[in-house]
């Protein structure tokens, strides 16, 4: 416990010597700006496992229509559809 209690005390001493290192608004100001670039990134990659999500269907349905005509013995000449742009 008392163990505990040092630690406790050298972090309280540290954020005191802290304090005046740093304008606290500056900080939080960059804390908030961190944040915001977080939520694009993740934003962002959502947007991307959804496109590539598309394209993996569309690439699917393409190879199995392919699969199927070549079983068949037809030759597929029509060109696959464009994926969707977002």
């Amino acid at each position: 416990m008392a163990v505990a209690e040092k630690l406790v005390d050298k972090l309280a001493d540290v954020e005191d010597k802290l304090k005046g290192k740093c304008d606290t608004s500056t900080a939080e100001q960059l804390k908030l700006c961190i944040y915001k670039l977080e939520d694009r990134f993740y934003s962002g990659e959502m947007k991307v496992e959804h496109r590539l999500a598309a394209v993996d269907e569309h690439l699917s349905k393409l190879v199995t229509d392919r699969m199927k005509a070549a079983e068949v013995g037809t030759n597929l000449t029509e060109p696959a559809n464009a994926v969707e742009q977002r």
